[in-house]
């Protein structure tokens, strides 16, 4: 079943008692659209895609559940907006430093993406909130610009969990669910650049050599 977000009906029924909270609660992390209102982050999707990442460090239960991710990608912060972090509480920020050191070893690397992530940076926010999804059956990305250097986070994750699938480790977050990864370009959402689709689109959205990591 997949949940209609912009409907507001299971967020609605949330509210209606703590009985029914407990179940429709956990339903509607079953899928995440950042370019679309939720129960989960009303107003600005960047808003809602904080929220969200906010919760899911604080429950991770609920990270567990979510099957599908679909990210509206940001590359130039002068146009779009950095994400405003200044709602993040200080243990907001301690689960986010202690989630970076758990996936990042190197130190230097793990404070290159705090910074970034206190900078609002929609890519290493992004990262660190697929990076909690380790059941994930669908990730998607909207409005992708054809650069390497717009996204690092992001990429070294895909590259980072291709390795994981490779050496066949046991680590959950070599994601072994995840079934399809769509990327679309910034002004067009019929034609996607997928992994398990034959046409692979190199003059729109991600181009071949970011995706090769999950192809076979």
């Amino acid at each position: 079943h997949r949940i209609i977000y912009e409907s507001h009906r299971l967020f609605n029924l949330a509210l209606c008692s703590q009985r029914l909270h407990t179940i429709a609660g956990p339903l509607l992390y079953r899928e995440f659209h950042e370019t679309k209102g939720n129960g989960i982050g009303q107003g600005k999707t960047r808003r809602a895609l904080l929220q969200f990442m906010s919760t899911i460090l604080a429950r991770p239960d609920l990270a567990l559940r979510v099957r599908v991710f679909l990210g509206a990608a940001s590359y130039n912060q002068q146009i779009d907006g950095s994400i405003d972090v200044s709602v993040l509480r200080p243990e907001d920020w301690k689960r986010i430093c202690h989630a970076i050191c758990a996936v990042e070893d190197d130190v230097e690397r793990a404070q290159e993406w705090v910074y970034a992530v206190e900078c609002g940076s929609w890519d290493a926010i992004t990262a660190l909130t697929i990076w909690q999804l380790t059941n994930l059956d669908e990730l998607n990305f909207e409005r992708w610009e054809v650069s390497n250097k717009f996204y690092p986070f992001v990429l070294d994750f895909l590259h980072r969990v291709r390795e994981l699938q490779e050496t066949e480790s046991p680590s959950a977050s070599a994601m072994r669910n995840l079934q399809k990864i769509g990327v679309y370009s910034y002004n067009s959402q019929s034609n996607c650049l997928s992994w398990d689709i034959a046409d692979l689109w190199s003059e729109i959205g991600m181009s071949l050599h970011q995706l090769f990591p999950f192809l076979e």
